[in-house]
């Protein structure tokens, strides 16, 4: 192993140990102690010669912060006579003589950085840098004392280097004579006066130093005529006379930042003929009609920011290649008029960290809290997104924005309907001022793709007319009472908490899907859409007047419509969709004379009319052949013989049987149904849950809807016992249904399917069981069981939930999911359902746990058993898991712990035994 390590380069003899082997290994200790900090390298150097030789390697060197470090100087001298191809050094805070200065720098030719400070710093040190760092890209002095004492003049020099930072430094004057500096920052600095000796000197900042006389800085800023950037915000009180000389002299000057200057006013301002950035925040005195004519001037403006412009109190600009304003924090600032047309961002706005603040320059507007802005024109070419927040004053808003993509409106709450106008593409152009007159400009918002207008309590009659709009919402406009759109595009509409909504007209909208569920004051409805499939107008409570013509519609769902009538569904049908989905439920005015109006719906897969007054269901099934879907849950006025035409006729072996049946008043209408049944012969799900309906009725439908697949009948009073006799017929065809429901049925005693008590001693069993008062059972329910053929072999869901079943025998070879939960008078349970996946049997508190146990132990693909409150012996789950392989989940609540009998409150270990 030895000679296969020291065959790798960068490695080291080792003694065979593998980790030994990789801390030894040059490359990978390079790569671990890439990761440290300068005291960290240090330590590790001395662990041993190995690792000192690779933390000595000048690639970890290269930079160096003793920045307030307690170094002595003859280490730093070490330091740096080790590692000569040093880039960047930082000492602030680094007590050092010239002396120390001077044995420092001459080591260090290829400096590239260097950040010195803390303490006095006098011109012989000083001029080390200049005499021996002819490399310096970076001079930075930080919190130095400049001079021997406050009085002297403070020279700084340097023949090629392009940049110097001065930050918190004190000094009397400051000459800086450098021909070759590009770069030059003064920060937070005490001096009195500057003079500059700076040949092509290109940026300069002065950024708080507020001992600098407005003379001296106007004599030392003339004479950077290669200037082209200057800050000189909060410095001094610059003058508008200053600011003008500035301006004649910098030709060059394309960004100015003067944040923080009082006294300017921009009265009467000349020069700067190519400056394009421009930021005058925190000036007061700037008022309109000084500051207006000066901008108009600088025709090349491409950034302009106004913030915190205490007496601007209306702006009207017209300048051509103006990119991004800002006027956030204008607390006078009430009207804007702005004819840019290549204006991309403009920020009104009150919190520069707000929500819209990440947003990218040139696709936002950003508008937060301005409290008085009332108005707002605005002209551009190249705006793409607008978002306006919280703006409690506007009124108007008018646009010419012919790309724009995107508008948001938040809490704007006086904002008026004509700001739809200016939304829409031109049909209804806005009223922009004459001197837009001759400007390239669309009307309105021709591309506008997505619109909002949340919480503008203000809009009461909004009309939009555009056919680019994709998305729109009117979330919480209280106020809104009408709404009149022509889009043809529109995808989304949104019109959450529009309480007050009483009117929508939609012409020619290109949605699929509508949903108007919540507008509950909504009266009148006018809907034209070629393409819509989906109508949703549950809960629109007060809705009388329907006026349709939506040739593509596949579903529509009026729960709690209670005022639809007649002429409303008759538009429904008129443009003769095809539809699919109904859903009538809990229409009160819904009668015969309005299911007629429906005319026939040959389409029609599901109709719900659930909770509505029906009686008779001739209609239809008339108006609906190919009906696979009827719910009639609490139907209360439903007749008995309601559903006969849905029965198939009756078998001729079965005729004698049901001749006595005619007999009966629904005897000679059951016949006639017979004579002419083919209604729904497609109807696969039926649901007359809490309907009054007999038990001869639903035995009926259950032995005799041979097309049935899924069935409710939950909480029927007729449901009882008999329910399943005709299941056991001899003879009977099987039927198709594969889910059964009957959750509720209190007069439900027992379900046997597939199985009969195997002797007359078991029926009597049986027999006392289901007629014995629930608060006395029978002594015992043990019963023998035997299989016989049923006509719902085929059941696959059953559910029992909350019935009055007492005994509970199933033999369903095809049954995977059974629901028996709060059956609280369950007490006999026989199952030989093989394929039996899930079972719920909660709360069945006085079924034997013997019978439980034994009645699932027979599932053998049993996955899920909930039993949870009901009764579990203590070998359950053992013999449970060991019978079903398969088992996964099985729920079930401990049995409470027995209370000790006799004996003292609490024996001690040896008592007890």
């Amino acid at each position: 192993m030895d000679t296969e390590m020291n065959a790798v380069p960068g490695c080291a003899p080792s003694s065979g140990d593998p980790v030994e082997g990789v801390l030894r290994n040059a490359d990978i200790l390079r790569l671990l102690f890439s990761q440290l900090e300068l005291p960290d390298l240090i330590r590790v150097g001395a662990t041993c010669k190995h690792w000192y030789s690779v933390a000595e390697s000048d690639e970890f060197w290269r930079t160096l912060d003793f920045q307030n470090r307690s170094i002595r100087q003859e280490e730093l001298l070490g330091i740096v006579r080790r590692h000569p191809h040093i880039l960047s050094l930082n000492i602030q805070g680094v007590h050092q003589t010239a002396r120390s200065l001077l044995s420092l720098l001459v080591c260090l030719k290829s400096l590239r950085e260097l950040s010195m400070g803390g303490g006095c710093l006098s011109e012989p040190e000083l001029l080390q840098v200049h005499s021996n760092l002819s490399s310096l890209q970076q001079w930075t002095i930080s919190q130095a004392d400049l001079g021997r004492s406050s009085m002297t003049e403070v020279l700084l020099s340097h023949a090629t280097l392009p940049r110097l930072v001065l930050r918190k430094c004190r000094g009397s004057r400051l000459v800086v004579r450098c021909n070759a500096l590009r770069e030059l920052v003064i920060e937070s600095c005490s001096f009195l006066s500057l003079a500059f000796a700076t040949p092509v000197l290109a940026s300069l900042e002065l950024r708080d130093c507020q001992k600098i006389a407005d003379v001296g800085l106007r004599a030392a800023l003339t004479r950077l005529t290669m200037l082209k950037s200057l800050d000189v915000s909060y410095s001094v009180p610059l003058s508008d006379d200053t600011l003008r000389e500035v301006g004649l002299a910098c030709v060059h000057l394309t960004s100015l930042r003067a944040a923080g200057c009082p006294g300017l006013t921009l009265n009467a301002m000349q020069g700067f003929p190519e400056l394009r950035h421009l930021d005058l925040s925190g000036c007061d005195c700037i008022a309109p009609a000084t500051a207006v004519p000066a901008l108009e001037r600088w025709t090349n403006l491409e950034s302009l920011t106004l913030d915190h412009c205490g007496l601007l109190t209306h702006l009207t600009l017209s300048l051509p290649r103006l990119r991004n304003i800002s006027l956030r924090h204008c607390r006078a600032l009430a009207t804007v008029d702005l004819q840019c047309l290549w204006l991309e961002h403009i920020d009104l706005g009150s919190d520069p960290h707000g929500a819209d603040a990440a947003a990218p320059t040139g696709t936002a507007i950003a508008v937060v809290k301005p409290q008085v802005l009332k108005r707002v024109v605005l002209a551009s070419n190249a705006m793409t997104k607008l978002v306006w927040r919280a703006c409690p004053s506007l009124e108007q808003a008018i646009l010419a924005c012919p790309y724009l993509r995107e508008a948001h409106f938040d809490s704007c709450d006086l904002l008026r309907d004509e700001v739809l106008r200016t939304l829409g593409d031109g049909t209804l152009p806005p009223a922009l001022p004459a001197r837009y007159v001759n400007l390239p400009l669309g009307g309105g918002c021709p591309r506008l793709r997505c619109l909002s207008l949340h919480n503008c309590s203000g809009l009461k009659k909004a009309q939009l007319v555009s056919a680019s709009i994709e998305r729109l919402s009117l979330a919480n406009c209280a106020g809104l009472a009408d709404l009149v759109l022509n889009c043809p595009s529109l995808q989304v509409l949104q019109l959450e908490e529009c309480n007050d909504l009483l009117s929508i007209d939609l012409q020619a909208i290109g949605m699929n899907t509508l949903s108007l569920g919540t507008c509950p004051h909504l009266t009148s409805l006018a809907l034209a859409a070629p393409v819509l499939r989906n109508l949703d107008l549950k809960g629109c409570g007060m809705l009388s007047a329907l006026v349709l013509d939506c040739p593509s519609l596949e579903a529509l769902d009026a729960t709690f419509c209670g005022r639809l009538g007649r002429s409303a569904l008759a538009w429904v049908v008129k443009s003769a969709p095809p539809l699919r989905t109904l859903v009538l439920s809990v229409c009160s005015h819904l009668d015969a004379a309005a299911l007629e109006a429906l005319g026939t719906l040959h389409t029609l897969r599901l109709l719900d009319l659930s909770y509505t007054e029906i009686q008779d269901l001739d209609l239809v099934f008339a108006a609906c052949p190919g009906l696979e879907t009827l719910k009639l849950s609490s139907c209360a006025c439903l007749r008995e013989d309601a559903l006969n035409a849905l029965l198939p006729p009756v078998e001729s072996r079965h005729a004698s049987s049901m001749e006595t049946e005619d007999q009966s008043p629904e005897g000679p209408s059951q016949s006639k149904a017979a004579k002419r049944w083919h209604a729904l012969t497609s109807l696969k799900e039926l649901d007359v849950s809490y309907c009054s309906l007999s038990t001869s009725v639903l035995s009926n439908v259950l032995s005799r809807g041979f097309t049935l697949q899924v069935l409710a009948i939950n909480g029927c009073t007729g449901a009882t016992q008999e329910l399943w006799d005709g299941l056991h017929a001899p003879g009977a065809p099987a039927l198709s249904l594969q889910s059964l429901s009957a959750v509720g049925c209190k007069k439900l005693r027992s379900c046997w399917l597939g199985l009969q008590p195997a002797s007359a001693a078991d029926m009597d069993t049986q027999q006392r069981l289901l007629s014995a008062n629930m608060y006395s059972p029978p002594a015992s329910s043990d019963t023998a069981w035997t299989q016989v053929p049923v006509s719902v072999s085929g059941l696959q869901a059953l559910r029992l939930g909350l019935s009055g079943v007492r005994s509970l025998a199933l033999a369903l070879p095809a049954l995977t999911s059974l629901d028996v939960n709060n059956t609280a008078e369950l007490r006999c349970l026989e199952l030989r359902c093989p394929a039996l996946l899930t079972a719920y049997v909660q709360a069945c508190k006085v079924l034997p746990g013997q019978l439980l146990e034994r009645a699932f132990c027979s599932c053998t693909m049993l996955e899920t058993l909930d039993a949870q409150h009901s009764e579990v012996p203590a070998s359950a789950p053992d013999r449970l898991h060991a019978c079903c392989p398969h088992m996964r989940v099985f729920l079930h609540t401990p049995a409470p712990q027995a209370e000790p009998s006799g004996g003292a409150f609490c024996d001690s270990p040896e008592t007890s035994d």
